[in-house]
């Protein structure tokens, strides 16, 4: 694997979508059996509906590149943008939680990739190039 380069697009996550619907309606179901009076339910309400448009709003694919040398890149108004993997990535067997900031930037980025994100070889290889050839960052989680 040494010395390889990976190039990969992630796609929109039905299931992650779904997850995170699910999660707004069952915070929603718990405020419904809550006992609160009718003015903090309405307004709790709104706090559940304008989460749930932030968290399902329209997210971008995301087109990653790792270098031979350990390095990573993603694609960003038309060019390669090197950024900065940082060490609380998790690299799980049927999930990644990529952290990574960009240069000039003062807060990093996260993106949750789920194997229905992108094609399943392309899953197994991204997660196999972070383990192992990712510069320095990500430690191989137990199984």
């Amino acid at each position: 694997m040494k010395g390889t380069s990976l190039t990969v697009d992630i796609g929109v996550s039905r299931l992650l979508t779904g997850m995170i619907v699910a999660a707004h309606l069952m915070a929603a179901a718990a405020l419904l059996l809550a006992d609160l009076p009718w003015t903090y339910r309405v307004s709790l309400f709104i706090a559940i509906a304008v989460g749930l448009g932030f968290a399902v709003r329209a997210p971008r694919a995301l087109r990653l590149r790792g270098r031979a040398d350990g390095g990573l890149d993603i694609w960003l108004a038309g060019d390669w943008q090197a950024v900065r993997l940082l060490p609380d990535t998790l690299v799980l067997s049927r999930c990644m939680v990529l952290r990574y900031q960009r240069p000039g930037r003062r807060w990093a980025e996260t993106r949750v990739i789920l194997p229905d994100s992108l094609a399943e070889n392309d899953f197994r290889r991204l997660r196999v190039w972070l383990r192992f050839q990712a510069s320095g960052c990500v430690k191989p989680t137990p199984q």
